[in-house]
């Protein structure tokens, strides 16, 4: 099954419909912000021709308000693979989170874990009774793996390993042990498409200014009229900060959009440095040399 990974901007999307068009496949979206309804000129997000065209799934299911995990993705995911292959269909993951690919990769395993309100309650004792240091202490000597990578300032997180630990009996690094312990579901081919530095500068450039004359302010302040909230997660993208900043009269229109390429640059060297830690398969630097790679792999 096509796994389609790889940087914004670099031709992903229209590798999955070319897949998809030659051999009988359904696209499922592994991009974060495209699963938000009303998000779609800033995330790329396929057209309603190109979705008429070629079936795709997780896309459109969730409203701004709500949250979404990569837990949630990956249930979500393997359900859409399932409903794919039962109609003898091809699955065509495509995305360029790579939280989301890595986890269905690696099969990595989620707890259903909902901390009942008695463990909240115990743990807000808990913070009351020895205060964050005390805890943070406490994480030493239960969990030192983890205690490295805390201070004193990640009240969030002490607070959560305790959630865990008390519902669970399990600390930080016991549960990611216990989710790592997975396997892959379904036997995948996957391939990251990762173009030269100037190439994909230029696609990014170019996306981004077609994005700002394809709407993206309108889309923008219609959803924040819609919503009245720029702190909601969809808000933070690339291009909607940027966006609503303009729109409060922060930034002037060609800061705007200089921000926005500017971060969607810093955006794919972090994807850059991603896929060099978490194998994706062969790496491809042009769409033409993705479609002959991926021509290969299905003939295998």
């Amino acid at each position: 099954m096509p796994v389609i990974a790889g940087l914004t901007a670099s031709g992903k999307s229209a590798l999955a419909m070319d897949m998809a068009d030659r051999f009988g496949g359904e696209i499922i979206n592994a991009d974060a912000m495209q699963v938000y309804r009303g998000f779609d000129i800033g995330t790329a997000k396929p057209t309603q021709k190109e979705q008429s065209d070629v079936p795709h799934h997780l896309i459109d299911i969730r409203d701004a308000r709500e949250t979404y995990s990569v837990a949630h993705y990956v249930k979500d995911a393997v359900a859409a693979i399932r409903a794919v292959l039962e109609k003898d269909r091809i699955p065509i993951v495509c995305g360029g989170t790579g939280q989301y690919t890595t986890a269905l990769l690696n099969g990595t395993r989620f707890w259903p874990l909902q901390i009942p309100a008695s463990i909240e309650q115990e743990v807000d004792h808990m913070i009351a009774e020895y205060g964050f240091t005390g805890l943070l202490e406490h994480i030493k000597s239960l969990d030192p793996a983890t205690a490295a990578k805390l201070s004193i300032r990640d009240e969030k997180r002490i607070r959560r390993f305790f959630q865990v630990f008390n519902a669970t009996g399990m600390t930080r690094t016991e549960m990611n042990d216990w989710s790592n312990q997975g396997k892959p579901q379904f036997q995948y081919r996957p391939l990251c498409l990762v173009p030269e530095q100037h190439v994909l500068t230029a696609q990014i450039e170019a996306r981004t200014r077609a994005m700002y004359s394809a709407g993206l302010v309108a889309e923008t302040k219609g959803l924040l009229e819609q919503f009245g909230d720029p702190a909601l997660i969809p808000f933070s993208g690339i291009g909607y900060r940027h966006t609503v900043s303009y729109l409060q009269g922060q930034i002037s229109d060609r800061d705007m959009l200089d921000l926005t390429i500017r971060d969607t640059r810093r955006l794919a060297k972090r994807q850059r440095t991603w896929y060099r830690h978490h194998d994706h398969g062969p790496m491809a630097g042009s769409l033409n040399e993705a479609k002959s790679a991926y021509l290969s792999l299905m003939e295998t």
